[in-house]
């Protein structure tokens, strides 16, 4: 527990959503889906009234001790997609979503299990690597339409290819191309993630990618406070909305001194 903790707490920061990603390094959907028990040769989910669990992989490893475990499960639901089992996927995304299923600590599985779809490799990425990337992830919507976890992860794909373009730096060194790629990929993430609002099944990470929307395209201070206002409407016990919240009310975004407190 200790080690879990640890992992919470040590601060993760990333460029690209000017936030904490202490939470999507951690993509832990492979335990605590609903119900979920260990099979002599991987993990075997199952999500309510659905006879047919899903077999996941094979991994050997204490949740509650082993923190290398966290990077073993972002790099198996990464592993799930380069395969393009998209069945396999929507159904560890569904059962997280619908059991509200957390870690030690309070994590959301469901959250974490988007860290292992939202950019093609932990290391740098090369062009190539995030058009294979997106691809796939145009090929999951394409066999499943109604897939509301494919679409969202196709969204923050593209602002995390937004800001891939952008760069690392702050904004007076960014050239005009990389302003250019920036603000369409963001454009094309909103665009997915409209569609998205469409669907008949709803995604509280939904929220969280229209959050990143906003900050890169720079919404009004009341429009990124009503999306606020929708998202804790919808699950206020979804974290994430808070902290991202509070990001864009920094200084160095779009608020005053004072107002993340």
């Amino acid at each position: 527990m200790p080690r879990i903790l640890a992992s919470i707490l040590t601060p993760f920061f990333s460029c690209r959503f000017g936030i904490s990603r202490a939470a999507l390094r951690i993509s832990g959907m492979v335990l605590m889906l609903v119900m979920t028990h260990q099979a002599a040769h991987g993990f075997v989910m199952t999500t309510p009234g659905n006879d047919k669990p899903c077999v996941v992989t094979d991994l050997d490893f204490d949740r509650g001790t082993d923190l290398q475990a966290l990077d073993q499960q972002e790099d198996a639901v990464a592993a799930l997609l380069k395969q393009e089992k998209f069945k396999e996927l929507d159904c560890l995304a569904d059962a997280a979503r619908s059991g509200k299923t957390k870690f030690p600590g309070g994590m959301w599985i469901l959250h974490n299990l988007y860290a292992g779809l939202d950019q093609p490799t932990r290391q740098h990425a090369t062009e190539v690597d995030w058009r294979n990337h997106l691809a796939r992830l145009e090929r999951w919507v394409t066999a499943n339409p109604n897939s509301i976890t494919a679409r969202v992860a196709l969204a923050q794909s593209y602002a995390g290819y937004g800001w891939e373009a952008r760069g690392a730096e702050t904004s007076d060194t960014v050239s005009d191309s990389g302003w250019k790629l920036f603000r369409a990929r963001h454009a094309k993430a909103k665009a997915i993630l409209d569609e998205a609002a469409k669907l008949r099944n709803k995604c509280p990470e939904w929220y969280v990618a229209m959050q990143q929307v906003a900050l890169a395209q720079e919404w009004k201070p009341e429009q990124a406070a009503e999306l606020f206002q929708q998202a804790v409407a919808f699950e206020p016990g979804y974290y994430y909305y808070y902290r991202m919240r509070a990001n864009y009310l920094l200084p160095k975004w779009y608020g005053q001194e004072g107002d993340t407190e």
